[in-house]
Parts: structure tokens; C-alpha cells; sequence
């Protein structure tokens, strides 16, 4: 009987649909059968309307989101020094050294995966499509709808513009711009297998970081999933009313000083066989066991920063982060080891 509990909970563990056929006791594979036959593989445990977000953003994990900032609008501001991928992977990015134009514009982003906000900021009929523009102070946004489901927002930076420290200059006339130069692209489907922009053709941007429910969302009836259109990023709570369960899931090319421990409370570690950095402690939310893991998927190890210098500078790199608000260290490690494991599955 302890071998046929084994062998059940080792299934449960993974959470595979199986029969127990192989057990030598009918009773045990009547009770085995029962315990197993109505645990369903991801996403199909989800509800309905879940389920129809996640397949909304699998539609989308393949796109290029550079492919939705036209080059000619960007070579009338000036030559780009960099463009492709930065931060988020719904974001991307071009910048200009030194600052191009007589507005000093440093930098142009477009980001999917916005929710809708209707009847914000100030509307402009451009042939039949409505862009909306706000500035914030700092730079310019304006917004178009993209489908149904999300917007796309495009940013304008001056120089020195972050936290009021540039020029008082109104961006929002060179951001309309930069949308409305966007509109032919809408109905386009710009591939990141195919993107000629920097470190858009990532293998990691193909990975449904909802995909890690298959294992950590198993026997928990009242999860519930916050997955937004973005599909790089996942948030969801185990149990639906205890905001101490949930996690986020998002993916970063960003520095690789999120993968090397900053101070004597975070820990170097590897997951997988990649460089990843515990950050436990209270650091977003309000819970004290919280904590926060970064993964780097880069097979180049990060500089620790204790062995850094003048002469090693930052590099970015492809970053998995999960953050839980309870459980510690333990919770997210396992939540990211399924996200290695699902990573270390993908083909190329």
C-alpha cells in the first residue's frame, strides 16, 4: 500500500492524468483512477474566461513589438544609436547619443499589452482612427487601439526629462506624430523570429510564463489568474481571496546586476544550471515573507558585484523574475525552477 501512495502522490506531484493500471489491487486503482481522472493538464483546469485570455496571448507572444514604430518617423527625429529590446519584453526601445533634434529627444518606446483607459487624455481623429495623448510632465503619451483587448502606447523623452530635471518642452506634438506614422502597421503582424531589431528574437519570449500553473496551480480550486494581455508577464493568487499567495511572473532584459546580490541579505544561487539572485524580505508588499527571484537565462554568468570595477560595465542580459508575496524563498524557487524547466524545453 506505501509503494501504491508513492506512486500516486509522485504523480500528483507533476500533475499527469494517469490510470493507475499497473497496481496489483483493484481497490487502489479504483481509488488511484478517481483521484487522478478529473485532474486536467494546463489550461484546461482554468475557467472559461481565463482560458480565453491565455489563448488571446498566445496570439500575440510571437509578435515584434519594434515592428509598430515606423523607420521613417524615426530617421526624421535622427539616426538611432540603439534599437530593440529594453526592460519588459512588451517594450521597445530607440535612443539617440548625443540627443537628436532641436527638442533633444533621447529616446522613442512603444509598449503592448496597456489596458484600455477610454475617454483619457486628449483625442485626435487621425483618418478615422483616434490617438489619444497625455503628457505626464516627463515625457508624452499617446495611445492607439490595438484590438479588442489592449492598447499600444507610444513615449517621447527629452534629455534629462526624468523627474522634472530637463526642459519644459511638449512632447506630445512629436509623439503624435511617432503614432500616427504607427497606423499602417496596426494590421501588420511583425514576427520576433524575424525582427532585424537588437535582441527582440529571444527564446525566452516564447515561453507562456502562465504555463508554470501546470504544476504550481494544481489542487488549488479558488486560484485565480490576473493575466493581462500581455503575455510575458503572468500574476495570479493560489487562493483568490489571500493576497499573501500571490505571485508575479515577468520577463526583463535588463542589467545583469538583477542576477548578483547587492547586499548580505541576497543569495547568489543557480537554478537549472543558470545564475539566479534570492532577494527575500518585504521589499513591494506588505508581508514578511515575501521574496523575489531573478534567473538569468544567458549562458554567460554575471560579474559578481563585489568583483566589479571602473572596467566592468553592466551588460543586459535575459532575465526570469518571480516575486511572492508569502512562502519565502522556498515558494518562488519552485515556482521558477518550473519556469527553467518549461524554458529548458523549448526547442533551440
Amino acid at each position: 500500500m506505501r509503494k501504491v501512495l508513492a506512486v500516486v502522490a509522485a504523480v500528483l506531484s507533476c500533475g499527469v492524468t494517469i490510470t493507475m493500471s499497473s497496481c496489483s489491487s483493484s481497490e487502489s486503482q479504483s481509488t488511484a483512477a478517481s483521484a487522478t481522472s478529473v485532474r486536467k493538464q494546463y489550461p484546461d483546469f482554468l475557467n472559461a474566461a481565463t482560458k480565453a485570455t491565455i489563448a488571446y496571448r498566445d496570439t500575440i507572444r510571437g509578435l515584434d513589438p519594434c515592428g509598430y514604430l515606423d523607420q521613417g518617423a524615426i530617421n526624421r527625429i535622427g539616426t538611432p544609436k540603439y534599437f530593440g529590446a529594453d526592460s519588459d519584453f512588451s517594450r521597445c526601445t530607440v535612443s539617440f547619443s548625443p540627443p537628436a533634434g532641436p527638442l533633444d529627444i533621447d529616446k522613442i518606446s512603444v509598449e503592448m499589452g496597456g489596458m484600455r483607459q477610454p475617454g483619457w487624455g486628449t483625442p485626435h481623429d487621425v483618418g478615422g482612427t483616434t490617438v489619444r495623448t497625455s503628457d505626464s510632465g516627463e515625457f508624452c503619451n499617446a495611445y492607439i487601439s490595438f484590438d479588442d483587448h489592449q492598447d499600444i502606447a507610444f513615449r517621447v523623452f527629452t534629455k534629462g526629462s526624468f523627474m522634472g530635471r530637463g526642459p519644459k518642452v511638449d512632447m506630445c506634438p512629436t509623439t503624435l506624430e511617432i503614432a500616427t506614422a504607427a497606423i499602417p502597421h496596426l494590421s501588420e503582424r511583425p514576427l520576433r523570429a524575424e525582427s532585424q531589431r537588437a535582441h527582440m528574437n529571444s527564446k525566452l519570449a516564447k515561453l507562456d510564463p502562465c504555463a508554470v500553473l501546470g504544476m504550481v496551480g494544481q489542487d488549488h480550486p479558488n486560484l485565480a489568474v490576473m493575466a493581462g494581455p500581455d503575455p510575458w508577464g503572468c500574476a495570479f493568487r493560489l487562493t483568490r481571496n489571500d493576497s499573501s499567495t500571490t505571485q508575479r511572473l515577468r520577463y526583463l532584459y535588463s542589467v545583469d546586476t538583477h542576477v548578483t546580490p547587492l547586499d548580505d541579505k541576497q543569495k547568489a544561487t543557480t537554478i537549472g544550471g543558470f545564475s539566479a539572485n534570492e532577494k527575500p524580505g518585504p521589499r513591494y508588499t506588505q508581508y514578511a515573507d515575501t521574496c523575489e527571484i531573478s534567473v538569468s537565462t544567458d549562458p554567460q554568468p554575471p560579474v559578481p558585484v563585489k568583483d566589479r570595477d571602473l572596467h566592468t560595465p553592466e551588460r543586459n542580459i535575459n532575465i526570469i523574475e518571480v516575486r511572492v508575496d508569502g512562502g519565502g524563498c522556498d515558494n518562488a524557487r519552485a515556482t521558477a525552477e518550473e519556469l527553467v524547466r518549461l524554458y529548458n524545453q523549448l526547442p533551440g
